[in-house]
Order: C-alpha cells, then sequence, then structure tokens
C-alpha cells in the first residue's frame, strides 16, 4: 500500500463523522447565530415531588444559568437527561410556560420509544415561544409521565422572553 493512500475503513469512518459534524441546530431565523445547548445550571428543581426517575441534567439552546434568555420567534431544544426508574414505551413529554399571569402549552409529544429502568436517557423535543409571550418571566416545566399518573421527572427553571 502507498503511503498516500488509506485504508477504506478510515476514509468511511472520517466520512461519517464529517456528515453528523454538519447538521447544525434548528433555526427558523437564518440571520441570527445558532448556538448550541447548554446545560442549565443551576439545576432545575423537581416541580412535584413523585419522580420516579434519576435526574442527571436539563440541556437548552443557548442557556447555562438561570433565568434562561429565551427569545420569541425562535426555536430552542429543552433535553433532560433522566435514568428512568420504571420502563415503559408510553411515555408523554409536556412542557408548559407559566408567568403567573399567563400560561402557555407547548402540547403533549407521546414517546412510543421503549424506556428501559436503570439506563440514561436525552429526551428532547424543540419549542418556539410565541411572539405573545414577549416581556414574560416565569417558568418552564417540563414533565415525563405516563397517563396513569405515574411521574418519570417533572422539572422547572427560570426563564425571561424577548422579542427577536
Amino acid at each position: 500500500m502507498e503511503s498516500s493512500q488509506l485504508p477504506l475503513g478510515i476514509v468511511l469512518f472520517a466520512v461519517l463523522f464529517s456528515i453528523e459534524g454538519a447538521a447544525g441546530y434548528p433555526s427558523n431565523l437564518a440571520d441570527y447565530p445558532i448556538t448550541p445547548l447548554g446545560i442549565v445550571s443551576p439545576t432545575p428543581n423537581s416541580c412535584y415531588t413523585a419522580d420516579t426517575a434519576t435526574f442527571s441534567h436539563m440541556e437548552v439552546t443557548g442557556c447555562t444559568e438561570q433565568p434562561c434568555s429565551i427569545n420569541s420567534s425562535y426555536t430552542y431544544e429543552i433535553a433532560a437527561w433522566i435514568t428512568p426508574g420504571h420502563s415503559t414505551n408510553s411515555m408523554q413529554y409536556r412542557i408548559t410556560f407559566d408567568a403567573g399571569t399567563a400560561e402557555h402549552s407547548f402540547g403533549t409529544l407521546s414517546l412510543t420509544k421503549a424506556y428501559y429502568a436503570g439506563s440514561l436517557y436525552r429526551i428532547s423535543r424543540e419549542v418556539e415561544f410565541p411572539y405573545s409571550l414577549n416581556g414574560k418571566t416565569g417558568e418552564v416545566r417540563v414533565l415525563l409521565f405516563e397517563w396513569s399518573g405515574l411521574y418519570h421527572a417533572s422539572r422547572c427553571f427560570q426563564v425571561t422572553v424577548n422579542g427577536p
């Protein structure tokens, strides 16, 4: 083998790594830079006392410290890292924003993947804060639960919503 040729396995690995690294974070305003996910500090508090999962940490696009500064009309990824205490394939993921005088629901997403007790998972979704929330300060509630009433994780963190 000549010194200028690389084994096929190395070339394929390099191509795969390049493609994976090329994926960016979504943004609906191309004129603004996209920021990476940050680990929210201090660790978000439990919203309820009946969590059955072990919570590791929360990631939010562009946020490393509470209160998170959120711009309306932007897309944000919110990811919870948990280790379920019970196996399930019917988890629900709900995100709400509560400003005291105004509450906004981002809806409930049904997760049908199998989640096994004792394994660490990163569970994420993307949300867009509507313009109507501009100037509001409040709490984002992230709930991972089952319709039976079992709460895997419930975490709350503070945000301030700004205009674009």
